[in-house]
């Protein structure tokens, strides 16, 4: 049984992964770089993980965080850190940091130079962004480059998510989901009584609702992005061809699959008939 079985040392997390849908897809483009992120998907079961500058929304990743707290619980943080940070600093030395750190805090050019420092650190979690719909309309026209690119089904049931969560390990990392939600204000993020996940999710996880329409998932590689993670081959079980993708780009993918194990579906997106839908076909 899925409840029986702890996919995640995080409580949160572990209950997110149990809502992670059957399938999830991957769109993108087949154009320069992105025809290497494919193919190295594709052949070498590498996922690439992208910095969150290169997001499309020019306002995601822009949730200000907030520094209010009772001055004890202002206190208490830093000095926290300060025992974790800086163990080996002299006591007179340490004091004088924390004593800065509480003065930063307190005002309005401290507070903007530790928002800095903060997104600076949460400009280097990578991500790799999902969807739920393969036959989105506005989804191959968004990240599909107007549907001359393909998707890639990632099979999400309960084995897979293990393995991955295995496969993330075995690199040094954790299995990171956030399940994005879609608001029409900023949501409160307080620097003080939200922990490191829960700003990552907050501020990685949080889109406008003019967004949601794409029922996105994320997985966020935190500390370390621009980079590839291999993942179990079995996790990709699909891969889903654009209606205007170019004969060259279909016949590298088809190579591509031939040479590929475990073997996976190959399928188009095509014009479901009398509508202005679309559904899916063998390819």
């Amino acid at each position: 049984m899925l409840e029986e079985r702890k996919l995640s040392a995080d409580s949160s997390v572990d209950a997110l992964l149990k809502r992670i849908p059957s399938s999830l897809y991957r769109y993108s483009g087949l154009g320069g770089e992105r025809l290497e992120w494919m193919r190295r998907l594709v052949v070498e079961s590498e996922l690439y993980f992208v910095a969150p500058s290169l997001f499309n929304d020019p306002l995601d990743f822009k949730i200000p965080t907030s520094f209010e707290a009772p001055g004890d619980v202002i206190d208490k943080h830093w000095r926290d850190l300060a025992e974790k940070s800086f163990a080996s600093m002299p006591a007179e030395e340490k004091e004088a940091k924390i004593q800065g750190l509480i003065r930063d805090s307190g005002t309005s050019d401290g507070r903007k130079r530790l928002e800095q420092k903060l997104l600076g650190v949460l400009a280097n979690n990578g991500t790799a962004c999902f969807a739920t719909d393969p036959t989105n309309m506005l989804m191959w026209s968004y990240y599909a480059d107007g549907h001359k690119g393909a998707t890639v089904r990632f099979g999400m049931d309960l084995d897979r998510i293990l393995a991955l969560g295995t496969a993330f390990k075995e690199q040094g990392t954790d299995l990171f989901p956030v399940e994005v939600e879609y608001e029409e204000e900023f949501p409160n993020c307080n620097y003080y009584t939200a922990d490191k996940h829960d700003r990552i999710k907050v501020v990685l996880g949080t889109k406008s609702a003019a967004w949601k329409h794409e029922g996105e998932w994320r997985i966020v590689l935190p500390g370390r992005c621009d980079c590839y993670l291999k993942i179990p081959p079995q996790i990709i079980t699909a891969v889903i061809l654009g209606m205007r993708i170019g004969a060259k780009e279909e016949d590298a993918i088809r190579g591509w699959l031939a040479k590929r194990s475990p073997r996976v579906e190959l399928l188009r997106v095509v014009h479901k008939p009398n509508s202005f839908r679309l559904e899916l076909a063998p390819a």
